[in-house]
């Protein structure tokens, strides 16, 4: 549906100013804008090896024909295109493939998308953490969103806003909006970009877009700079695909090997005055390493200490967290057969600095509710209902300050979100 043959970029000092600037190392997590949150995601994690991306968030568009590009390649949908991945570099250790292939001259890949399952826009952040194909010229992924109106006004009055196209052998990143009479680029070169994981995001707000690498503001595009604005108050949703040759990045050569992967290792959606979800399913994290809130040893007992420990999808590492509609939640563990087991507890009923965090049969006393707030970055603040002397209330936080894993999780002052306490919730 879309064109790549005519763009409007910036131009050539701002160019080469981007690519000196945006040589940047990599960071673990999300960069959403300060008081934004979590409202959807797909972590791309918990699902079998091999196994295909989930069918309530995405569907396949599948054949060839060139989609506008005289491209090469024809969609399908195969597992061998689009399935998960065991990947150490992750953030969980897992991670979506879409493979494009040469089979007997015919290439093959996948193109997904979340059109009719997941709801999105108008505005938000949106963030995709991934790594692009070390395989050659021709290849083409993109993390990128079309409106919903497309069936009825076609490409491009209903839109586009690509956060992620790389092309160029995989070292030139372009992020672009389109719409009628204006194709506006910005083009960036992020460090080992084929070899390690950046996040690639956009902050779409009404009146513009700001486009991010690893949390670097790489440029703004605004109403008024340009052609027919046509993203305001506009829903849209998002694709993952792996294209190959067409008018734009051109044809394979001797280069291009005849297969290459695009690997996503999760997509994130925010939005400002975000609420956590009441009886919501998730993965708790250390903002500071994505260690999640485990039970030690998959303990369900009375008393089992909660540690940091690598998210692996077993049920002792998701909690339901549940509204009490007085200010507060219950968080609680998940058992071996789903069910929901014992609460997080302050050990002894105290409130205080250094109080041990462990399970404990639920009562729904003030040792077992949490206050959930927002910090910065689009993650919280989880703190006791209980008041120590002074009236303050302790938060969440890693033992000695620390996110490793198997650090134990006990009760400390707030200090402003340092040490470990802010934390992610990921819908499981």
């Amino acid at each position: 549906m879309r064109t790549k043959t005519t763009r409007c970029t910036i131009a050539a000092s701002l160019l080469a100013a981007a690519l000196l600037t945006l040589g940047v190392s990599r960071p673990s997590h999300a960069q959403a804008p300060s008081g934004m949150g979590r409202v959807w995601a797909d972590e791309f994690a918990g699902a079998q090896n091999g196994s295909t991306p989930y069918g309530g968030w995405w569907g396949y568009q599948t054949g060839g024909g060139g989609w506008g590009n005289n491209e090469l390649e024809v969609y399908t949908s195969n597992a061998d295109n689009a399935h998960m991945i065991w990947d150490a570099t992750g953030t969980d250790a897992q991670a979506l493939q879409i493979k494009a292939t040469n089979v007997n001259g015919t290439w093959y890949s996948a193109r997904i998308n979340t059109a009719g399952k997941v709801p999105i826009g108008p505005y938000g952040y949106f963030e995709a953490r991934c790594k692009f194909p070390n395989a050659g010229k021709g290849y083409w992924p993109a993390f990128w969103f079309l409106g919903n109106n497309i069936g009825s006004v076609g490409w491009p009055t209903c839109g586009e806003i690509d956060v992620a196209e790389e092309i160029n052998g995989q070292w030139e990143n372009h992020q672009s909006l389109h719409m009628p009479g204006w194709d506006p680029t910005l083009i960036t070169a992020p460090n080992s970009s084929t070899s390690s994981y950046h996040n690639y995001g956009v902050n779409w707000q009404p009146g513009y877009c700001t486009f991010y690498v690893d949390g670097n503001q790489t440029g703004t595009f605004s109403r008024g700079g340009g052609g027919n604005w046509v993203f305001d108050n506009q829903t849209v949703y998002m694709l993952l695909n792996l294209a190959v040759g067409g008018n734009w990045p051109g044809s394979p050569d001797g280069s291009t090997q005849g297969t290459g992967y695009f690997d996503i290792d999760y997509v994130r959606q925010y939005e400002y005055n975000a609420p956590i979800i009441p009886n919501g399913v998730y993965e708790i994290t250390a903002a500071t390493t994505g260690n999640a809130l485990d039970c030690y040893g998959k303990g369900t007992t009375n008393g089992t200490p909660i540690q940091l420990f690598p998210y692996a999808g077993t049920n002792n590492q998701k909690w339901q967290v549940t509204n009490l509609n007085n200010g507060y939640y219950s968080i609680r563990t998940i058992n071996p057969d789903g069910s929901v087991g014992r609460s997080l507890d302050c050990t002894n009923s105290s409130p205080n600095d250094g109080t041990v965090i462990a399970l404990f049969d639920y009562w729904g006393g003030t040792p077992q509710q949490w206050q959930i707030s927002q910090a910065s970055g689009g993650r919280y603040v989880i703190s006791t209902a209980g008041t120590k002397a002074g009236g303050a209330h302790d938060a969440l936080d890693g033992a000695g300050c620390s996110g490793a894993s198997e650090t134990r999780i006990l009760l400390w002052g707030y200090g402003g979100g340092g040490c470990q306490q802010t934390w992610d919730f990921i819908p499981r």
